[in-house]
């Protein structure tokens, strides 16, 4: 989606990443493509060092430059655009609203989750 919004003019990825209303430290000269190759953390671009925490702030980026919330920019450009109807926003978060499935249909119809034990597979409930 962020390179959608590139292609469209909506962000450079050498804005700064203060452009899209991000405060966190040195906020002015990390640059939005400093967060996508995830090295936006001491001297920008100089060295790779994974942080979700980081990286999840091109949500920010996205919902800012696309005019609407990441959840429904995700709905709408991608997956209403490839006709995922088994797809939504995470089903535990308000965000889910946006997909406009039912939540208790959706969750049933979900894969289960598990784990192995010496026992064996063991499935969690969701």
């Amino acid at each position: 989606m962020l390179l959608q919004l590139v292609e469209e003019g909506k962000v450079s990825l050498d804005d700064p990443i203060s452009k899209y209303g991000i405060n966190i430290s040195n906020a002015s000269s990390i640059r939005v493509r400093h967060l996508l190759s995830m090295t936006s953390e001491g001297t920008p671009g100089s060295q790779f060092s994974y942080n979700g925490d980081r990286f999840a702030l091109l949500e920010t980026v996205i919902a800012s430059a696309a005019g609407k919330s990441f959840a429904a920019a995700l709905e709408e450009r991608i997956i209403d655009r490839l006709g995922l109807n088994r797809t939504a926003p995470n089903p535990q978060s308000a965000a889910f609203s946006v997909s406009g499935l039912n939540k208790a249909t959706f969750e049933a119809n979900m894969a289960r989750g598990y784990t192995f034990t010496r026992a064996g597979l063991v499935f969690v409930a969701l």
